[in-house]
């Protein structure tokens, strides 16, 4: 339905500002003008919502063209955060502040914690399917001052944006510069050649969002099917393979190497190489223009991918952990994965 706005002839009407949503008054004379009502869902004849079949704010000429099925959206939840992997090429980062303790122990804690806010937010989604999700959000719900929060929170957002994508990109550029080195002895890195890499990484899927886009729901299949293929041929080899630690340096042992004395503070510095990789399961809300059925499908998608990337993590975090090997080969490398794996 569309529920209607209503606006008097009072002069100074049009210094006010009209309030969310006002009920129709018969008795007056009045202008009208009508706005979708997002709480109640637009719906067409057929009793579907119509943000199944066009974008909000888009018309029957024009917005964009609804292309991703469950598989897809599913897949790309999945591999959008690719937690074990992303484990594998960072947690150099937790190894001075935390160490084991802080991997298997904080993997668990940030699985749980972002599964619970994946929650959350798929149950936003699922009131009002929104591409701008949380900055609009904020801006529609919040119970005061929500013009500031919705601003606030797109600043966020933006900031966000900006750093998890050049995040992502940095440990792409660092992984293949890392196997570089550990493949060719000679090879001597420049602090320029990382930004050559970051670059070239980026053009690829800028070339397929812009050029591409046919071949995304393939892509994202087959990147599905990898990340669960890879995953158990990893944790198979190294568990067949490797030298094993005690449960006791993997449960138990917290490194303090890089100056933080207090344990609660290093544990949680190393908390943040696993914490980082489980939190982009938000990225699932900005394709709801793109997503058929999208109260259903994203936070289907959203919750299926981060639980089963938390499992994932923190299998992986273990199986690391008991197969590390050479502790100072792995300290001393610029890709400790590659010294793990040498190792076993």
């Amino acid at each position: 339905m569309l529920r209607t706005l209503t606006v008097s002839h009072d002069h100074d009407a049009s210094l006010r500002p009209l309030p969310r949503f006002i009920d129709m008054d018969k008795d007056a004379a009045l202008v009208t003008t009508t706005v979708p009502d997002y709480h109640d869902g637009l719906r067409e004849k057929t009793g579907k919502p119509k943000d199944d079949t066009l974008p909000t704010g888009s018309s029957s000429s024009g917005g964009f063209q609804r292309y991703i099925n469950q598989l897809a959206i599913n897949n790309f939840g999945f591999t959008l955060q690719v937690a074990w992997e992303a484990v594998g090429l960072s947690f150099q980062l937790a190894w001075l502040n935390g160490g084991p303790a802080a991997l298997v122990w904080g993997s668990m804690i940030a699985g749980v914690g972002s599964t619970l806010v994946a929650t959350a937010l798929g149950e936003m989604a699922s009131m009002d399917p929104t591409v701008g999700a949380q900055y609009r959000w904020s801006a529609r719900f919040a119970s005061f001052a929500p013009e500031f929060w919705g601003f606030i929170q797109g600043w966020i957002t933006v900031i966000a944006w900006i750093c998890s994508c050049a995040g992502a990109f940095s440990f792409m550029s660092n992984t293949l510069s890392g196997l570089i080195i550990f493949n060719s002895p000679s090879y001597e890195p420049k602090a320029w050649h990382s930004t050559v890499f970051l670059i070239a990484f980026l053009i690829v899927p800028l070339v397929l969002n812009l050029y591409l886009r046919k071949i995304i729901n393939y892509l994202e299949t087959i990147g599905g099917i990898f990340h669960v293929v890879f995953f158990v041929a990893i944790v198979a080899t190294l568990c067949t393979l490797a030298k094993r630690s005690t449960p006791e340096y993997v449960f138990m042992t917290l490194h303090t190497d890089a100056g933080w004395d207090n344990p609660g503070v290093a544990f949680s510095i190393g908390m943040l190489a696993v914490a980082y990789p489980i939190s982009s399961f938000d990225g699932v809300l900005h394709m709801i223009e793109e997503t058929k059925e999208p109260r259903k499908r994203v936070p289907k998608a959203m919750i299926l991918a981060t639980s089963l990337n938390a499992i994932m993590m923190i299998a992986f975090c273990i199986c690391l952990m008991f197969c590390i090997g050479d502790e100072e080969a792995v300290a001393k490398s610029i890709l400790p994965i590659t010294e793990v794996f040498y190792s076993a």
